[in-house]
Formats: C-alpha cells, sequence, structure tokens
C-alpha cells in the first residue's frame, strides 16, 4: 500500500484531473506570504515560469522535487471557498491566510525535501513520525516510529497516578512538536511553550527518552536544528539546504541580509542572518530561470502579507500542476509556452499593457 502523503497527493491529483469547477485558466496571486514572516514567490508563478526555463528540469531530482511541491500548493492555493478547497482532501482553508487554500503542512513537511531531510535519515523519520498525532497513528507511521507518553512513562516510574509534569521537565521532542526549523529553533529557545507531553518519535529518540537521558535528546535536536548530516543525511536536497543557511550566516548586518531576501532574513534574537524557508525554489531554480529568482526578490520588499497579496497576478494553466506532479515536464513546458503565447497574442491584440506586466 501506497504512504499515506502518496496517496492524499494522489487524490489531490485525481480531483485535478477533471476540475469541473475550473476554466481553462486560473489567475493566482504572483507573490504568497510565507511562514507568516515573508513574502516570496508564488507556487503559481513557479509553475507558470516552466515556459522560460532554459534547461530541462526533469535531468535534476532537487529541481522535479521543488516543482512538485510547488504544483502541490498552487493546486489547492486555485479554490477560492471554504467548501470546494476541503472537498479537495489534501488542501486546508485558513481564511485569516492568503492564499487561505493550502496544502495540509503534514503532507507538504513529507513531501518537501527541505523539511524532512534525505530518503532515510533520522530527520526524515522524524517528520513521518511526528505528523502522528495518536498512538493508532504512530503505529501505522512504520516500525522506526515509537508512541512516548510522558505522563504514563512517569506513572510506570512512579507507581502511582499520573501527574502532569511541570513545562520545564517535559520531554524536549514533545515539546518540539513541530517540523519546521524556525519553530523548532523557537522551541528551543523557549519562545513556544508546550502543553503537549506526548508525541510520536523515530525509536531512537524514543530510546534517549526512555532513559531520560535529556542530554541526549538536546543533542540531537540541535543536530536537527543545525541540519547536521548525521541527522539530515547527505543528498542534493540536505546539501543545498546547508548551502543556503551558509549564505544567510555570511550576511552579518540587518542591512546586508535583507537584500538577500526572501531567503534569509535577520533574527535580532540570534543576532544573525538566518534562513526564513522561503525563496528555497528561486535559489534551486535559478540557474534555469532567473524569472523565479527576480520574482522572490521583488516579492521581499513587501513587508506584510496585505502588502505581499497586492503584488500582482499570473494566470495558469491549471492542467500543469498535474502534468508536473506526474514528472510529464516536456509536456508542462510545451503547454506553459503554447499558453503564454496565446495569452500574448490576445493580450497585444487587445491593446492591453496592463495585462503585458504580468505575461511571462
Amino acid at each position: 500500500m501506497a504512504p499515506a502523503a502518496t496517496r492524499a497527493a494522489l487524490a489531490l491529483l485525481a480531483l485535478l484531473a477533471a476540475p469541473p469547477a475550473l476554466a481553462a485558466s486560473v489567475t493566482l496571486s504572483r507573490c504568497t506570504w510565507r511562514n507568516d514572516l515573508v513574502c516570496d514567490a508564488s507556487p503559481g508563478f513557479v509553475i507558470r515560469s516552466l515556459s522560460n526555463f532554459s534547461g530541462d528540469p526533469s535531468e535534476d531530482p532537487l529541481m522535479v522535487s521543488v516543482l512538485q511541491v510547488a504544483a502541490m500548493e498552487a493546486a489547492c492555493n486555485v479554490y477560492d471557498t471554504d467548501a470546494d478547497c476541503v472537498a479537495a482532501d489534501a488542501c486546508v482553508w485558513n481564511a485569516a491566510k492568503s492564499p487561505a487554500c493550502a496544502v495540509d503542512s503534514t503532507l507538504l513537511s513529507q513531501r518537501d525535501v527541505f523539511r524532512s531531510g534525505c530518503p532515510g535519515s533520522l530527520m526524515e523519520s522524524y517528520v513521518r513520525c511526528g505528523a502522528a498525532i495518536s498512538k493508532a497513528a504512530c503505529s501505522d507511521a512504520g516500525p522506526n516510529c515509537a508512541w512516548f507518553d510522558e505522563l504514563e512513562e512517569r506513572a510506570e516510574k512512579d507507581g502511582g497516578a499520573a501527574r502532569r509534569p511541570a513545562a520545564a521537565a517535559r520531554s524536549p521532542v514533545a515539546a518540539a512538536g513541530g517540523v519546521s526549523q524556525r519553530r523548532l529553533q523557537q522551541k528551543l529557545l523557549g519562545a513556544v511553550p508546550s502543553t503537549v507531553p506526548r508525541a510520536c518519535m523515530p525509536r531512537q529518540l524514543y530510546a534517549l527518552e526512555k532513559r531520560g537521558d535529556s542530554a541526549g535528546v538536546q543533542r540531537v535536536l540541535k543536530q536537527i536544528a543545525n541540519q547536521d548530516p548525521a541527522v539530515w543525511g547527505d543528498c542534493a536536497g540536505a546539501d543545498a539546504l546547508r548551502a543556503m543557511t551558509k549564505i544567510c550566516l555570511s550576511f552579518s548586518s540587518p542591512g546586508t541580509c535583507k537584500s538577500i531576501g526572501p531567503l534569509c532574513r535577520w533574527n535580532e534574537l540570534a543576532r544573525a542572518c538566518l534562513t526564513t524557508g522561503a525563496g528555497q525554489a528561486a535559489y534551486v531554480l535559478g540557474a534555469n530561470s532567473t524569472d523565479v529568482s527576480e520574482q522572490a526578490q521583488r516579492c521581499a520588499q513587501a513587508t506584510g502579507l496585505a502588502a505581499c497579496s497586492s503584488m500582482g497576478s499570473v494566470t495558469v494553466d491549471p492542467k500543469l500542476f498535474v502534468t508536473v506532479q506526474r514528472g510529464d515536464f516536456g509536456s508542462a513546458t510545451n503547454g506553459a509556452r503554447r499558453a503564454g503565447a496565446a495569452a500574448a497574442a490576445v493580450a497585444v491584440a487587445a491593446g492591453a499593457a496592463a495585462a503585458l506586466a504580468v505575461l511571462l
């Protein structure tokens, strides 16, 4: 049986294969507000830019991964009502965000190489196991996952009824909870207190928790935060992530850090230029598409959600989301070129200078 993440992705593709509510093209924002932190080139813009790629994306596995994640995101972004969004199964609705319909973060984290590490790595297990929110779900997550319940563990050791542990004594892994690097760093710095002393985790971490080795747990969590190859593994995605982090850390002031947005952002607490979890598509696709990197830099000038959402739109053929997910980049690239040429002809015929401004 296919993994849950794969099944959900295939379900999303099935819904998009013949979307009755969608026209031959959809209009999406050029920019998207990432991680409640920074404005980045939108997934729709990334997919639309395939028509201008200078090389074949299928020749680079990392590029394929980045584009397929973008296609997943853009496929959800097209829905503009709660009902349609939720009906897509792999999408979730949040009216406070823009776009309001987005890929379920659990599914996305397991497909995004920059969040999940290399196949077979401890980080990959950490993300996959951490997505399980119950003991039963943890069992289904795979043999390398184990359910740790601090209340039960404490009751077993004390031989009595479990009491809710004090915040300072809680499991660091249970406290970490989420899998995004920014959130993990905040947890390690104590900025986001935890209230859940239970978690599904890799057996390596479970063994440390079981014997109360808090120093060992903290060491592994710091390795995760620092993208240590011993935990993240060695593959193109992890290598690129470490390279991005190195780029950000090379900027030593708020002003110089801002120049590399949206990839980096100055963190006043750490007094360092850190990666934002955005701008990764622009970094990976840079050699094949200056459009994406330049648009990402333009988007990064927006300092809030409203400004980010108002930076123009782009027209995309939604069938591209399906072909990219299937890895058919020849059809995706050719289709994008045809769509771009047709749209340009209409715009020129109508003398619509404003429309020309959003064509790639």
